[in-house]
């Protein structure tokens, strides 16, 4: 289709798909397509009148405000038209597309960043409005009224910690708390409220998370400028545990009152009844904890720390939030996420993981029929994505049965459209079957093993039992026959770990074909990594003191310097880039083919000899800054050209139908606003056909999906072969 067809078939809205990059030339600047070819150079003013169609998506609002800042230099709707049409016909120019948010409200951390839909706010709105009118009623009643117990969350998602705390409270001395206290369901923290809220005092209970920390700390300090009577009490994952920096904490936050560490259920409870005898009088006296397991809280004495709360051994104690109706106000909202536990603790004790401050722990499980009614609810609920808490799904046999439930609800219903977790560690037993019956109900889309490191130094230095190699390659088996994807967790920077351990680590993943999310290593407050002498004894620093909004990440330990650091980024950054992008992945195997030099060792001296010289102009912006800016510099075309150079060069290579047709294939995979699917290229392959007897002869072939016909000595450019 010609671009002024093109344009009469889609005469509104259009898009220059960015991003663009031009070179000057001559005084104009020109754009390189994907085969190679120039498109006609522009001139400053057409590029200007062409650049408009990044705000003015409509033609006759983009010519009108070109012509509004340019007046009579500018180009008039004819010439426009046809600068238009030009780009249109190689795609540098297509219909605009609008992407509407399909549910009306926005959850994944839309309400952390203060941008949560109309819809959403007026759902919960009107949830507060009916709690209002029902605790007016009841007081009319009884003539008592009830102090309110306050949760205060910002995600979207339901706040599963802050559920289990109040569903626990709500029954704990048989509905004595219920009785006395107004539990409020808000969830979703309104600052329009906190006026109300604070008008007299209440308990504020807060869970703190890395991502959520500091609102945490924002809004409790509101609340005891407006209300200092009003007691708050933190908890959840990213409060300090260890003593040192507890003190820290009460002496930076002075409107915490009270802090709790380890599981909340039974420490918020008793210390929820405790405050019954002094919650509404001035200057409440919090003394009234003492005693109460791990709870640490501010006296007119100073910081009193009780003993810790043992784990919570019998987990049926436990109500659902779920399933007590706490979470039904959620109900209605489109994609919505969901956290549930089948179980709770893990036994590895890895020294960077806090799960839930119940590492080294033996894995207490909730009853199977309160887990699938919670499936269940899920289902009724429409819940999109459900996302299993436990740190090791898959290691207990009635795990199969929970994806088996959660396919069959899928099934039925179409919900949940995902489930997924944290997959078993250091055994595949029941992976496999996990893995068939949620390829078969459809409802999983990504795998993930969680290894850190394949380094045994480093294992050690983490105390980590890891899933062994033979293990982990039968469970990637599994996945690719299940058509399923799955990818590796690794992290940087552990203690234990150098810059070759880590480079290791990307080969092996290579070596398997395996994507790779690698994470920056973080001390949690509450993990033992954190613990003074761990500490100590690694030498560990940080790029950030520890505490909250601060992502205090490792910046050096006995092991690494932050030289070092720098270079396993380096490492990380071309192994997104070349390898989970698929910048490099079929020239780098072909490489190793030739030479011998693995994917890795490829990419390492790639880096370097782009390291603080132009000698590969195009090969220098790619390494140094294709990751950021995610496209060519300039055209794919001219990359994969001066690669081809550089192979040569730089490893000896011959300019054979091999390393062009694998140069070729490289440049049909790459995006690009000029691709067309499907691609099909033009590739010349030499090989080896066997003769009569044991004679081998050399020569060409064609095969079914190729087209051999010659081209030009160095020739790249996509012909006429299916490169599927």
């Amino acid at each position: 289709m010609t671009g002024a067809t093109y344009l009469a078939v889609f005469p509104r809205a259009l898009t220059l798909h960015t991003p663009v990059h031009l070179r000057l030339r001559g005084g104009k600047f020109e754009a390189i397509a994907r085969d190679g070819a120039g498109l006609p150079p522009l001139s400053p003013v057409e590029l200007h009148a062409l650049s408009q169609l990044v705000k003015h998506p409509l033609p006759e609002d983009a010519i009108r405000a070109h012509q509004s800042s340019l007046g009579a230099g500018a180009l008039d709707i004819a010439q426009f038209r046809k600068l238009l049409a030009t780009f249109v016909a190689r795609r540098f120019v297509g219909p605009r597309v609008e992407r509407a948010d399909p549910s009306g409200a926005e959850l994944s951390g839309a309400i952390l960043a203060g941008k949560s839909s109309e819809t959403l706010r007026q759902m919960f709105r009107r949830n507060a409005q009916d709690q209002d009118e029902a605790e007016r009623q009841r007081e009319a009643i009884t003539g008592v009224r009830r102090p309110k117990v306050i949760p205060v969350a910002f995600d979207g998602c339901p706040p599963a910690g802050l559920g289990a705390i109040v569903a626990y409270a709500k029954v704990h001395e048989e509905g004595a708390l219920e009785s006395f206290y107004n539990f409020r369901t808000d969830w979703v923290w309104d600052p329009d409220r906190l006026g109300s809220f604070t008008a007299e005092p209440a308990i504020y209970l807060f869970s703190n998370y890395l991502w959520s920390h500091v609102q945490c700390i924002e809004v409790s300090a509101q609340i005891k400028a407006l209300s200092p009577d009003s007691i708050t009490i933190h908890g959840g994952p990213d409060t300090p545990k260890y003593e040192g920096d507890q003190r820290r904490y009460f002496a930076e936050h002075p409107h915490v009152d009270v802090a709790i560490q380890g599981e909340g259920e039974f420490s918020c409870a008793q210390a929820l009844s405790r405050l019954r005898s002094v919650i509404g009088k001035r200057n409440p006296d919090l003394s009234v904890l003492d005693g109460v397991a791990g709870v640490t809280y501010r006296t007119s004495g100073g910081i009193a720390r009780n003993p810790n709360q043992g784990r919570i051994t019998d987990l049926d104690a436990l109500p659902s939030a779920y399933l007590t109706g706490l979470f039904d106000n959620y109900i209605g909202v489109n994609d919505l996420f969901v956290i549930m536990e089948t179980n709770r603790g893990c036994p590895y004790g890895c020294t960077f993981c806090d799960w839930g401050s119940a590492t080294a722990s033996k894995i207490r499980k909730f009853d199977m029929q309160r887990v699938l009614a919670e499936l269940e609810w899920a289902s009724k609920a429409k819940v999109a994505a459900v996302s299993i808490a436990d740190a090791n799904f898959g290691i207990f046999p009635r795990d199969v049965d929970v994806a088996r439930k959660a396919a069959e609800l899928k099934s039925a219903s179409g919900y949940p459209r995902s489930f997924g977790g944290n997959y078993a560690k250091n055994t595949v037993t029941h992976l496999r079957e996990i893995i068939d019956v949620l390829a078969e109900g459809k409802i999983l889309t990504l795998g993930t093993l969680s290894l850190q490191s394949m380094d045994q130094v480093t294992l050690d230095a983490i105390n980590r039992s890891n899933i062994k190699t033979e293990k982990y390659d039968a469970l990637a088996v599994e996945m690719r026959r299940s058509d399923l994807p799955l990818t590796v967790e690794l992290m940087m920077g552990l203690p234990g770990s150098t810059v070759a351990s880590f480079r290791e680590d990307l080969q092996q993943c290579i070596d398997r074909e395996l994507p790779a999310r690698i994470n920056m290593t973080t001390l949690l407050v509450n993990s033992p990594m954190n613990e003074p002498s761990y500490l100590e004894t690694h030498k560990i620093k940080t790029s950030a003191p520890v505490g909250p909004g601060n992502l205090a990440m490792l910046a050096s330990t006995s092991s690494y310097t932050e030289a070092d650091l720098m270079m396993m980024h380096d490492f990380r950054t071309a192994f997104m880039f070349f390898e989970n992008y698929a910048v490099l992945r079929i020239i780098s195997r072909f490489v190793r083919h030739e030479t011998g030099v693995d994917e890795m060792g490829f990419y390492e001296k790639l880096l370097l000899d782009n390291a603080g010289h132009r000698a590969w102009p195009m090969l220098n912006v790619l390494c140094n800054f294709g990751s950021s800016l995610m496209a060519p510099p300039l055209s794919w075309y001219l990359v994969i050209e001066e690669l081809g150079r550089y192979l040569r060069q730089e490893y000896g290579l011959k300019d054979s139908p091999a390393l062009r047709s694998v140069l070729a294939a490289q440049l049909a995979s790459l995006p690009a606003h000029d691709r067309v699917y499907p691609e099909r290229i033009a590739l010349r392959v030499r090989c080896r056909s066997l003769a009569s007897g044991d004679d081998r002869r050399e020569g060409e072939r064609q095969s079914t999906w190729l087209d051999c016909s010659s081209s030009a000595p160095g020739d790249i450019r996509p012909g006429h072969a299916d490169s599927r």
